[in-house]
């Protein structure tokens, strides 16, 4: 796989040097490195793998570093689909959260450093909170290379969960340049470090300066870039009148280590003290402040604290005299830190967890899902099938509902997480949605128009570049036709909003039909995409035991509104007893036209014989045990219930209502349909739906043409 990276520059840093090493160890993969601030003195050294390609982009102004940085992303998902980037420094994981606002990438923040320190201005200190911020936003996974790190950065705000830590990895030392001993009959005392405030060399030449006393066989060799000209350290090694102190000239850590017989890091703070390591694999006599996880391989004779001079100074001279008397102790110390490094810090085992780690995110694909609540109705059960389809496929998925977690009537899977608004209404969740369209989602679908129209205006004033489907369930031309009050018109009209979204996906053609007929919503925007059903899960709660329940009865299930007219029923159902006294009809849902309802079976003296329930979580079972399935309704786009019902074998006597019912009964299904309205009809139906003459057609619902689109287009629209 191809892996990405953006770092300052290619200097002679840490998180320089570690990259290499990866790349370098790493050679089933091809990595490509982004720098934007400057080449750096080890530009040459990463152009020289055979399995790593260098783009300089330091001379581009700042806007086109980003323009170029958003056309590459782009590009590069466009063969791949999606791309992992490896941030590794402060500025790179701001440019890089600026360019994620325009279009999604999974973005891995590197931290390496040790956080703020009590030597950080407040210039210093800006970056690291400019990417604290972003990072909450942005960031796929914060990877620290020590705890220390780590606790400090979350002690400011940086997210817990999203952290982890990938401690330097280190190859074995095969074979080192061999350099001429410049000190002879000395013993050399060195530090390897840059010029960098969190970098304490004025403790060790303090600590220096108190064995010159004493010693004269004593040298100090700073090695690291800007140090011979830093006029603090000059000003104190002339004040202080201190004599052999040696200044390298050379960016080659062989030839320091050649040189060095203790090594010591004096520092304020580090993320992973590399310099450390390196020199106990040379082994090297090593002595540091207690930073960056040190006493993860360090022994504790060997840390000293953080600006204390004399407890440096101490350390060291403990060292000086084992030295003078050849001490077994040190060769024995040599062998026991470089055993640790050799075995918890190897680089293979590093990059095994780096390579886990980026093929996860480019697999994994995160869906949020966004619902008004978890009700009865079809639309909330649609999606809760469709986020297990969708998780057991491998997919991250999430269901964000803005409505209250004590309406709960669908079953939501185990491995789909759920989070709950708890809002009173939709609307006011709006700011919660732009939000999330922040949030790391490779895309969002929502359902009703409602919260199809919130995440619409949601991802324009985000500016988001997260991918938006917007599930149309209803014919909205019919919606105005059967009930044109001035709430439903202005939903009509907002409705063209879709535009604004990736893709509509509707439930059936007559769905298409109408958004693109009457609303002119581009055909290009408009998916096909079937209602998702868990066949094995409404097998296997149909055969769940029914409670003590008149028989025989018909059935109707769904919401009590204008839409479904069950009023229709009633009526039908009414006549066709009459002939058939035996009969019971149960109607279970919820709706404005409830009460009515009630009031027109009273009316009718049926109470005995319609008996009107709240949704029930596990209808299926009464669909099962039904003598057939009833809908009523004026519009619909893909109802539910019918396909739930083909799926346990039932009958079902529908009115033949634009959309649905007819393209089901138009593969094949097993669907009586009459005109809507129509009692007289409907009551026919009811009576053929029970004579000899009709038997239903088993497992009708696997019908070929049906699956096959589903599946087709659900592979289409989730492959992203």
């Amino acid at each position: 796989m191809k892996i990405f990276h953006i770092i300052n520059s290619l200097g002679a840093g840490g998180s320089e040097s570690n990259l290499y090493s990866i790349i370098k160890e790493n050679n089933k993969n091809f990595h490509v490195i982004v720098i934007f601030l400057g080449k750096g003195i080890f530009y040459k050294r990463f152009s020289k793998l055979k399995n790593c390609k260098v783009i300089d982009i330091s001379s581009l102004f700042i806007l086109s570093k980003i323009k170029f940085f958003y056309n590459f992303v782009k590009e590069n998902k466009k063969i791949s689909n999606q791309i992992v980037i490896n941030s590794w420094m402060y500025k790179s994981h701001i440019l890089c959260s600026f360019v994620k606002i325009l279009i999604n990438f999974k973005l891995l923040i590197h931290i390496r450093h040790s956080g703020i320190t009590k030597k950080h201005s407040f210039l210093n200190k800006i970056p690291i909170y400019i990417t604290l911020f972003f990072s909450k936003f942005f960031a796929n996974k914060l990877i620290y290379n020590s705890y220390s790190s780590k606790l400090a950065h979350e002690k400011i705000g940086f997210n817990k969960s999203k952290g982890m830590v990938i401690h330097n990895g280190y190859k074995d030392l095969k074979s080192k340049k061999k350099f001429k001993k410049i000190f002879k009959d000395k013993i050399v005392i060195g530090m390897l470090a840059r010029k960098n405030f969190i970098k304490d060399h004025l403790t060790l030449i303090k600590s220096f300066s108190i064995l010159t006393k004493k010693r004269k066989n004593i040298v100090l060799f700073l090695q690291g870039s800007g140090i011979n000209n830093d006029k603090e350290i000059k000003n104190l090694i002339s004040k202080d009148n201190i004599n052999n102190v040696y200044f390298s000239r050379s960016n080659d850590k062989e030839f320091f280590f050649s040189q060095t017989d203790i090594n010591v890091l004096s520092s304020f703070g580090e993320s992973f003290p590399n310099v450390v390591a390196e020199s106990i694999q040379r082994e090297i006599i090593t002595l540091s402040t207690n930073v960056g996880d040190v006493d993860k391989f360090l022994i504790k004779k060997n840390i000293f604290k953080i600006g204390n001079v004399n407890e440096c100074a101490s350390k060291i001279n403990n060292y000086l005299n084992l030295i003078e008397k050849k001490s077994e102790i040190i060769e024995k110390s040599k062998f026991k830190l470089k055993k640790i490094i050799k075995k918890d810090f190897n680089i293979k085992k590093k990059i095994s967890v780096f390579e886990k780690l980026w093929l996860e995110n480019i697999k994994l694909k995160k869906i949020l899902f966004v619902i008004p609540s978890l009700g009865g109705g079809g639309a909330e059960r649609v999606i809760t099938f469709l986020s297990k389809e969708l998780v057991h496929k491998g997919y991250d998925c999430t269901i964000l509902v803005l409505g209250s977690n004590k309406v709960k009537k669908n079953d939501v899977d185990k491995k789909v997480k759920l989070i709950f608004l708890n809002r009173s209404r939709s609307l006011y969740s709006v700011f919660d949605l732009i939000k999330y369209f922040y949030k790391d989602y490779d895309l969002i679908v929502s359902t009703i128009v409602q919260c199809n129209i919130l995440c619409i205006l949601a991802k324009i004033f985000s500016f988001s570049r997260q991918k938006l489907y917007v599930r149309e369930t209803n014919t909205p031309s019919e919606i105005l036709k059967y009930d044109g009050n001035f709430q439903n018109l202005i939903l009509f009209y907002l409705r063209k909003f879709y535009s604004f979204s990736d893709y509509v996906l509707c439930n059936s053609k007559g769905v298409i039909y109408d958004l693109k007929e009457n609303l002119k919503i581009d055909k290009k925007k408009l998916f096909y995409l079937p209602n998702s059903l868990d066949q094995k899960y409404i097998k296997e709660l149909s055969y769940q035991k029914l409670p003590i329940i008149k028989q025989p009865y018909f059935i109707y299930a769904g919401s009590i509104t204008k839409q479904k007219n069950v009023n229709l029923i009633v009526n039908s159902f009414n006549l066709f007893l009459k002939k058939n006294p035996k009969y019971y009809l149960y109607i279970f849902g919820e709706g404005n036209k409830k009460n009515k309802l009630k009031k027109l079976v009273n009316d009718l003296k049926l109470t005995k014989k319609i008996l009107i329930r709240p949704y029930h979580q596990n209808i299926f079972k009464y669909l099962k045990n039904s003598s057939g399935v009833l809908l009523s309704s004026n519009w619909e786009g893909m109802p539910n219930i019918l396909l739930h019902a083909l799926v346990v074998n039932k009958p079902v006597l529908s009115t033949d209502c634009k959309s649905g019912p007819r393209e089901l009964k138009s593969f094949g299904y097993d669907i009586k349909l009459v005109k809507k309205n129509n009692y007289i009809q409907f009551s026919k139906g009811l009576e053929l739906i029970i004579s000899k003459n009709h038997s239903a057609m088993k497992n009708i619902i696997s019908n070929k043409n049906y699956s096959a689109i589903y599946k087709n287009n659900f592979n289409k629209i989730f492959y992203f």
